[in-house]
């Protein structure tokens, strides 16, 4: 599990780096929007390779959890243990972070038995 994860990562971060889209603006008095390609405009947000970067990770971890058939989950609760992740404090004891995913697996594979 974890090794899947660690390569999903590794996967996201060497792909993002062929992410960071540079769009060039025609002229002065024009504005951005317009001199956008039409595909760019809904990733007009990201500023610099840091935002292009990011927004693929979590992309990326996103399709890694939709294949492990865990695609609900609390985004809420997501984002904090990310935060925590970053600076490895973690609020759940490291021996039981495997287990948390593990039962949630199987719940998962349980509900999607019984449909």
């Amino acid at each position: 599990m974890k090794k899947g994860l660690i390569l999903t990562l590794v996967l996201a971060v060497v792909l993002s780096a062929n992410a960071q889209i540079k769009i060039a603006v025609k002229a002065r008095n024009t504005p951005a929007k317009a001199a956008l390609p039409a595909k760019a405009t809904s990733i007009a947000f990201m500023k610099n390779t840091k935002d292009s970067a990011s927004y693929a990770l979590g992309y990326r971890i996103a399709q890694s959890l939709k294949g492990q058939g865990l695609q609900d989950v609390n985004f809420e609760m997501f984002k904090k243990g990310m935060a925590a992740g970053v600076i490895a404090k973690t609020d759940i004891p490291d021996s039981l972070i495997d287990v948390c995913i593990k039962n949630y697996q199987d719940k998962m594979s349980q509900e999607k038995i019984a449909i």
